[in-house]
């Protein structure tokens, strides 16, 4: 009887070791989501604001954010965001900045692109990549504005 007894916890014990393994494996294989890519002129309280309508963008403007929403959130994971502009010249884009970031557990994870005399005008484009998979773009454009 006692060792039928003792036969059930060790099972009861094994049953919740693997339930608990389990469930840890099955978090760490959620994939990392973005869910949404705001851009803006300044980052408060969790949002990315400012421009017009997240797109356009002034010549004056001297910092553009982008708050890229994430699901399922990791410290594990790698985030890149990927900024380019477009040259007419040369009929392409080229690659004008480009940030790491780890260690990111927020439900946001933000880049910025700074220039001190402001942006030219023309077209532009991040990338955001989480673990060497591109996840989303975004467009944008800094243009004259007018009165």
């Amino acid at each position: 009887m006692k060792t039928q007894r003792h036969l059930s916890k060790v099972n009861l014990l094994l049953a919740l070791a693997a339930l608990v393994c389990f469930s840890h494996i099955a978090s760490a294989q959620r994939p990392i989501n973005i869910n949404k890519v705001i851009l803006g002129t300044e980052y408060v309280n969790g949002e990315a604001k400012g421009g017009y309508a997240g797109s356009i963008f002034s010549p004056t403007d001297k910092v553009i954010y982008c708050a890229a929403g994430i699901s399922n959130p990791s410290p594990d994971a790698k985030y890149r965001f990927v900024w380019f502009s477009y040259d007419p010249a040369q009929r392409a884009e080229k690659q004008i900045f480009e940030q790491e970031l780890t260690n990111q557990t927020d439900k946001n994870v933000v880049s910025k692109l700074s220039s001190p005399h402001g942006l030219p005008i023309g077209g532009y484009r991040v990338e955001v990549w989480v673990d060497g998979r591109r996840r989303a773009q975004s467009r944008f454009r800094i243009m004259k504005e007018t009165n």
